[in-house]
């Protein structure tokens, strides 16, 4: 299903065009948020579709054993938009914050994982003075709208 073009959004919006323009800026084209007429739905049934399409599939691709704590890096890493990170700091905040413990490799893997996906960006950086990638610290951007 392709999402609705603006003019398509607002040939079947019953409001005025900026109303428009900011609902489909916020919650998408697609032609389903057009019939839900609260934001609390519109925000549950695009949590739902992320979650169906693109985290149940990754989960089932790599036999993810730990649904929750892949649930939870993604919701980490969404804090953490454009700030330098890496695997070895995601794990200190996953046992410090979340009581948990994951092995730095696993989160290496689902790092890879949202990557290979194109749900998550790399921002590598550049040493300029070096003319060198600085492996780590790194920074993560989500594509398009993600939660």
């Amino acid at each position: 299903m392709q999402p609705l073009s603006f003019a398509e959004f607002m040939s079947v919006y019953n409001s005025r065009q900026y109303d428009a323009w900011n609902e489909y800026i916020l919650y998408g084209g697609l032609p389903l948020i057009l019939l839900l007429p609260t934001p609390k739905q519109k925000t549950e049934f695009l949590k739902n579709l992320f979650r169906e399409t693109y985290i149940n599939a990754l989960i089932g691709r790599h036999n993810i054993k730990n649904k929750n704590e892949f649930e939870e890096l993604i919701d980490i890493l969404s804090s953490r938009i454009g700030s330098l990170t890496n695997p070895k700091k995601l794990a200190d905040t996953f046992r410090s914050k979340k009581q948990k413990s994951i092995a730095v490799n696993t989160i290496k893997n689902y790092l890879e994982y949202l990557c290979d996906a194109f749900i998550v960006n790399r921002a590598i950086r550049y040493n300029i003075k070096e003319h060198k990638y600085i492996d780590t610290p790194q920074k993560y951007y989500f594509k398009g709208g993600q939660p």
